[in-house]
């Protein structure tokens, strides 16, 4: 809270006791986001960022008490920054943009939970409804961090078919590396590979970074074709890979796990990998169960998020009750 009494901060006019309890806010904000990354994040690198966030906070305040409105706005800004380098929900929100409008997204509670079980597990199997934002919301914008942080990193991103898998890179991973100014505030470095002999297009690219790395750094391909490049990886992401295509018979699901469990998994780094699996309900038996049945044997976590919560309301905004009623759903989407 507020270093300031309560009774000065009272008698303040509107605007500075605006600004000041808006800081107290993005200070308690700093502190709960810098205590849950206790254990997942290196412990100097947090206290290096607490210590930052705090004299941040203070010249804010004093900035406010001073009326320096444009230092007040950068110093907000700055802790939003710093606090996004270590938060992957905090960087989706700073850096991704919504497909109409161009406007910030803004997480709702169920994508903040995916987001902090992401650095809780190393192998998390989500079912999440239709239009729950699995790719925008999360899989990318936890990717996109993952590789700001270690440039080094090796993902391979599947989907039901190659072009669901190129729109994945192209109109995401690929045009924030490019393009984003908000990605470059938190990752200044998190640029495309000048090096002309490395892969940047459809299916590949690979970012700016340091010695001799024979994979690219995300690579894409549809489920049971196309051809994985190199031998091992950091991240791998399943996203809407069952479908009516590969589960709708016995032989196919069959075929698709397979696939899967040969020529995927065996290619994670056992000791840092990540692996993240995100699809609608499909039928009992699909390769989305057989993921959780191995990610309870490795110690990871499964969940289920229908498009109402506990309490029977919707849980994204862009779903009210009238919006689920009357939506054109097959049996097993309603279910």
């Amino acid at each position: 809270m507020s270093n300031h009494p309560a009774l000065l901060v009272d008698n303040l006019p509107a605007r500075q006791r605006d600004a000041i309890l808006h800081l107290d806010q993005l200070e308690t904000l700093a502190q709960k986001t810098l205590q849950k990354k206790l254990g997942v994040i290196e412990r100097d690198e947090l206290v290096d960022a607490a210590a930052d966030v705090r004299d941040s906070i203070e010249i804010g305040r004093r900035s406010v008490l001073c009326e320096k409105w444009k230092e007040v706005a950068f110093v907000a800004r700055n802790v939003r920054i710093q606090l996004a380098r270590v938060d992957s929900g905090i960087f989706t929100e700073h850096v991704m943009r919504t497909e109409k409008g161009n406007q910030p997204i803004r997480l709702t509670p169920m994508h903040r939970e995916w987001h902090d079980l992401a650095d809780l597990h190393r192998f998390l199997v989500l079912w999440a409804h239709i239009e729950s934002g699995k790719t925008s919301m999360f899989l990318t914008g936890r990717l996109l961090w993952r590789i700001g942080r270690n440039p080094s990193t090796r993902a391979i991103v599947v989907s039901e078919s190659k072009e669901k898998a190129v729109k994945i890179l192209s109109q995401g991973i690929a045009k924030y590396i490019l393009q984003s100014d908000e990605l470059h505030e938190v990752f200044p470095d998190l640029v495309r590979n000048p090096d002309p002999t490395t892969p940047w297009n459809q299916t590949k690219v690979t970012v700016k970074r340091e010695g001799f790395i024979r994979d690219p750094t995300v690579q894409v391909v549809g489920a049971m074709r196309g051809s994985i490049q190199g031998a091992r990886a950091d991240f791998l992401a399943l996203d809407d890979v069952v479908t009516r295509r590969t589960s709708g018979r016995a032989d196919g699901r069959r075929e698709l796990a397979g696939w899967v469990n040969e020529d995927l998994l065996g290619r994670v780094d056992p000791l840092r990998g990540e692996v993240l699996v995100t699809n609608t309900a499909r039928c009992k038996g699909d390769l989305t169960n057989e993921m959780a049945t191995i990610a309870s044997k490795v110690g990871g976590h499964s969940g289920r998020y229908g498009v109402l919560d506990a309490n029977g309301k919707p849980r994204c905004p862009w779903w009210s009750t009238q919006k689920i009623d009357n939506h054109f759903l097959s049996a097993t989407e309603k279910q």
